[in-house]
């Protein structure tokens, strides 16, 4: 009898071992697809994920949004008053907390899962490219900034940016979904 459930303990565990060892290769709260979806939305400038209006300033609409990423504590949509940028930005607040590890960790991770996105778009696969921006603990702000390569013109200055930022003593991790011109763009009215 002591044979058959120290075998039976034996197999929950290494099941258990086993789940929790595929569980840290899998994209963290199936962020993939519905940060596919997000992206998606882009191309028609975020309307059909745009919820109620939160607030209102002199140069900004929020909005809440019907497309959330999993895991997200907060996620929102912003439409600037510009005359010569009229795209609207998404963000999400992933993480919100006083513990840089898991903070770090998190901005790791989310790298990770939008370099290893795909989007498809007008026949096209579309992925990400950009180097990663390492954190450290002694500085209060780091972004890596990943941009979407291909040949569809509607994600040319398209970027994903991951930011880990220190708010007073907490430490938050955000997903923001933008066009951005290049830095020599900008320069070339």
């Amino acid at each position: 009898m002591k044979k058959i459930l120290s075998g039976l303990i034996f197999l929950m565990s290494s099941s258990l071992l086993q789940a929790q060892i595929l569980k840290n290769f899998e994209p963290a709260n199936g962020i993939t697809s519905s940060f596919q979806e997000v992206v998606k939305a882009y191309s028609h400038n975020y309307y059909s994920i745009q919820g109620e209006k939160i607030s209102a300033a002199e140069d900004v609409d929020i909005y809440a949004v019907k497309q959330s990423l999993p895991g997200a504590v907060q996620s929102s949509l912003m439409r600037f008053h510009s005359l010569q940028d009229t795209t609207a930005a998404y963000q999400a607040i992933m993480y919100k907390g006083e513990n840089y590890k898991e903070a770090s960790k998190l901005y790791h991770q989310l790298y990770q899962q939008v370099k290893r996105a795909v989007i498809e778009e007008e026949g096209h696969k579309l992925k990400f490219h950009g180097e990663f921006e390492a954190p450290d603990d002694d500085v209060r702000f780091t972004v890596t900034s990943l941009a979407l390569d291909g040949e569809v013109s509607t994600y040319k200055n398209f970027f994903a940016e991951i930011e880990l930022t220190q708010v007073y003593l907490e430490w938050e991790v955000r997903i923001n979904l933008h066009s951005r011109k290049e830095d020599a763009e900008k320069l070339n009215y």
